[in-house]
């Protein structure tokens, strides 16, 4: 199983600003658990694709495809981007590295 370990997050897209592992699983709740999973390949080409994503301890785990897998072993710095839930509201995006990237889960 492949696991992305989260390092910070950000409640604003003018400010990054670094959170605990409680307080990102707190916001998590809020904003559900679908984000949208960002990857860059190795020709610099961003990629994005919606995930289903759960705790397991203090990692994220997601299912990926063969494409999301490919760009998170070559370059390990993932980014997940949840979406506004209410009009006027803030994307929280939480930027984490890749520890494993076997059976294309993340």
């Amino acid at each position: 199983m492949t696991a992305i370990t989260t390092i910070t997050a950000a409640v604003a897209s003018a400010m990054s600003i670094a959170v605990s592992i409680d307080r990102l699983r707190e916001e998590t709740q809020r904003f559900g658990a679908t984000p949208y999973l960002l990857t860059v390949s190795d020709d610099a080409r961003a990629h994005a694709t919606a995930v289903t994503v759960e705790w397991q301890g203090d990692e994220l785990v997601m299912g990926v495809g063969a494409r999301s897998a490919r760009n998170a072993a070559a370059g390990p710095e993932v980014s997940l981007l949840w979406p506004p839930f209410e009009p006027g509201g803030y994307s929280l995006i939480s930027d984490g590295v890749v520890r494993d990237t076997a059976d294309e889960r993340l």
